[in-house]
């Protein structure tokens, strides 16, 4: 993401969103209540003695106050819907509803409605404006492949298919069943993402390793070879798993969502006093100053009834200096969040709770 410009004094944010990943951190940077800017496209009415008609839909620069905000991950959309405060006289369309269906390559001016811009904001801008590092991650299977890609706000996998080696009677080795199919989608795949990526990393089984390695050698690609139990899409999950691997995975989210879930767990599992689950007892703990770090399901960023109560808890939490850990809904972390209650905190000192 590109920032534009920032003025704190009016509470103004512009941003250019540059990679898909710039949705997700845009989607948390609005509030209801917040006015934005941006180009969009509107049908016009022409008015006649019989009425009126639709004419030419055309390109208009307009501001909405915000009432309602979706994050499409999977068609790489925020859709924001609000009343128009601002137009082109001729349009006549302020006061109406309008929504914005904002994508990659597009700016966008935010307007805080607290004229403000929240400690919360700031460090998602940060982290926003920092190099996004994408890995294509390619897992070969004996019968089964996947294409993957991790970035910093997690894993996507992008296609998942079966393949199978040439068997014939004419067949003496297990190169030559696997070698001929296996060149062809390896470089299919590679030539696809190979510009669109900072690195390519192929995972592979025992079995398959010297055959793989010898592919990409004669392809000439630069690309990391690692071994897994498994190809297809269990290599994909083993990798992240893999503490081995540690290093390869620093900017990538679900490596530290798992620990930072795992670790609630089992303090749990202790009795620990000072973990607390539930958003009235976490909103009661940031308002003392208590929470050290909160974990939380993105969901409820997303929240229409919850929103704006996990905003305002999150900015408390960082006023005194808490960690915030935001949890991908599709993530194995995820799904284990979901089960405690979408919500969960570690405190610097136990405060009594409601059940």
């Amino acid at each position: 993401m590109r920032i534009l410009e920032i003025d704190e004094r009016r509470g103004l944010i512009e941003v250019l969103l540059e990679v898909p990943e710039d949705l997700y951190y845009f989607a948390l940077f609005i509030e209801k209540g917040d006015i934005i800017y941006a180009w969009t496209l509107r049908q016009l009415r022409i008015e006649r003695t019989t009425g009126s008609e639709r004419g030419e839909r055309v390109k208009v620069y307009i501001g909405i106050m915000v009432e309602k905000i979706s994050y499409h991950k999977f068609s790489q959309k925020i859709r924001v819907t609000g009343k128009v405060v601002e137009a082109p006289e001729d349009l006549h369309i302020k006061g109406s509803y309008h929504t914005f269906s904002l994508g990659i390559g597009e700016s966008v001016k935010i307007y805080k409605k607290s004229q403000r811009i929240s400690k919360f904001i700031k460090e998602l801008i940060k982290r926003a404006e920092t190099h996004t590092r994408r890995v294509l991650i390619l897992s070969i299977g004996e019968e089964e492949i996947a294409v993957g890609v991790l970035s910093p706000i997690g894993i996507n996998v992008k296609s998942v298919f079966g393949y199978s080696p040439k068997k014939s009677l004419a067949t003496k080795s297990l190169r030559e069943a696997f070698q001929p199919v296996l060149k062809k989608i390896i470089e299919r795949v590679i030539k696809q993402g190979s510009e669109r990526y900072d690195e390519i990393i192929v995972v592979t089984t025992e079995k398959l390793l010297k055959i793989v390695e010898e592919i990409i050698a004669d392809l000439g690609v630069k690309a990391r070879i690692i071994k897994v139990f498994e190809g297809g899409l269990s290599g994909i999950y083993e990798i992240t798993k893999r503490h081995d691997l540690r290093q390869l995975f620093v900017e990538i989210r679900g490596f530290y969502e798992n620990q930072e879930v795992e670790e609630i767990i089992k303090r749990l599992s202790r009795e620990d006093n000072k973990v607390v689950l539930g958003i009235e007892n976490i909103e009661n703990a940031a308002k003392w100053g208590a929470v050290e770090k909160i974990i939380l399901l993105e969901d409820l960023l997303f929240d229409d009834e919850l929103r704006d109560k996990v905003l305002k808890i999150l900015d408390e939490i960082y006023k005194s200096s808490g960690k915030i850990v935001i949890v991908s809904s599709e993530s194995e972390a995820g799904e284990k969040l979901e089960k405690l209650g979408k919500i969960a905190a570690i405190l610097y000192f136990p405060i009594q709770q409601s059940f």
